[in-house]
């Protein structure tokens, strides 16, 4: 959903925010990272916490761990951060919210606890606590399946899975950042009070003047940037890239950058479809790519391929619409919501599907510049000052709304 459909949420009981609540003096709020989470994660807390907050009425006080404050990097200076080392590791990060979490809680006395990532082990009495949706794999029954008597599964997602559906209820607030993981999740927690809708930004660093350079050749290379998790069906775009080359008999080049060490499963099964395909001599394996470099990385590509099945909002297919890109897409989620009438679309389960939607942006010059074009105006709808200001706005409104309830 984009920016500009933000009048139309009262139809799902969301609320607007609004400048009469804005109180006397600037509220305390503490954002809690925890042991942090994904690059669209980083990428969220970097975007907005770059935004001054006091001129909206909010003073924050970032706790995480001390690798998330070491990637976050520099933040608006007004930001105070807090690195606690008993974050880093699962376990100790669980012992330190369980036992200590309220107690630093009560020294630093915020009006408001924004759980950024994920869920504490215990909540502190007494605080109103608003929290973020960033991920909604545990919301989707299909892809959550599949990950189900697993080591990842065994190790923090079944525990993740209860946290979370315990949290959202227990909030005076839950953002969500798409209308697509707002329904989702409603319609499977009852009780969850009160909600809104607050997409992402796209940085400066990926918003292109034109599109990319080789929009009017024939496409070669095709970019697919994602963490490797088995609902992004890495996989079945190496057999996809197999197909088009065969019926084609063009020499087309697959570059897959990502992390691909945090889902065992999913690491194993490309490697499988790699091996099985003969896909060595096509498919580049760019491993991890630093957010710095990602613009050029995009800059470079000939087409953008994402075929996700479970995205909370989808960063990166934004950054590759802002980058000038034409872009083949999976139809899954809340995925057409950002991409709209700019882009082919695929289902991400079917290889030949894929293939068919990347043939189309192969064949048609016209279309891909078309498309590209289109993405790039769409991208610039999307920006952190926006997404920071309706944040602030959100946690203030709760905030109020919490004193005004403890004074009647």
């Amino acid at each position: 959903m984009s920016p500009s459909e933000c009048a139309a949420r009262d139809a799902l009981g969301e609320t607007r925010n609004s400048s009469l609540n804005l109180p006397s003096h600037p509220i305390h709020a503490v954002w809690y990272g925890g042991r942090g989470g994904s690059g669209g994660l980083i990428r969220y807390l970097k975007g907005v916490l770059a935004i001054p907050a006091e001129s909206s009425g909010v003073r924050i006080t970032l706790v995480c761990s001390p690798a998330l404050a070491g990637e976050l990097g520099e933040l608006n200076a007004a930001v105070r951060v807090i690195a606690v080392p008993s974050l880093e590791k699962a376990v100790s990060a669980q012992l330190w919210e369980q036992m200590h979490l309220g107690r630093f809680m009560r020294r630093l006395r915020p009006d408001v606890l924004f759980c950024v990532s994920g869920s504490p082990r215990a909540l502190p009495a007494g605080v109103p606590v608003v929290a973020a949706c960033h991920n909604i794999l545990y919301f989707d029954q299909k892809e959550y399946r599949k990950y189900r008597y697993s080591r990842l599964w065994f190790r923090f997602m079944r525990r993740l899975n209860r946290k979370l559906r315990a949290l959202y209820p227990k909030t005076a607030g839950v953002i969500f950042t798409s209308r697509y993981s707002q329904e989702l999740a409603i319609r499977q927690l009852a009780g969850i009070r009160r909600h809104t809708v607050i997409a992402n930004g796209v940085e400066a660093a990926f918003l292109a003047d034109s599109t990319v350079p080789t929009i009017d050749q024939a496409p070669r290379n095709i970019l697919y940037v994602s963490t490797v998790y088995l609902y992004k069906y890495q996989g079945n775009v190496v057999k996809a890239v197999k197909q088009l080359r065969e019926s084609t008999g063009r020499d087309y080049q697959l570059w897959l950058a990502g992390n691909a060490g945090e889902d065992p499963l999913g690491r194993r099964e490309l490697l499988r479809v790699i091996e099985q395909e003969g896909a060595n001599a096509f498919t580049c394996l760019l491993g991890n790519i630093s957010h710095d470099a990602l613009p050029a990385l995009l800059r470079k590509a000939d087409l953008f391929v994402f075929a996700s099945s479970c995205e909370a909002f989808g960063i990166t297919l934004l950054e590759a619409m802002a980058s000038g890109l034409p872009v083949a897409c999976s139809n899954r989620s809340g995925l057409p919501d950002l991409l709209r009438d700019a882009g082919e679309y695929f289902n991400p389960e079917h290889a030949t599907e894929i293939a068919s939607a990347l043939a189309r942006l192969c064949g048609d010059s016209a279309i891909r510049r078309e498309y590209a074009e289109r993405a790039m105006r769409y991208a610039r709808e999307y920006t952190w000052s926006g997404c920071a200001e309706e944040t602030f706005a959100f946690l203030r409104d709760v905030t109020v709304s919490a004193q005004d309830h403890r004074h009647a």
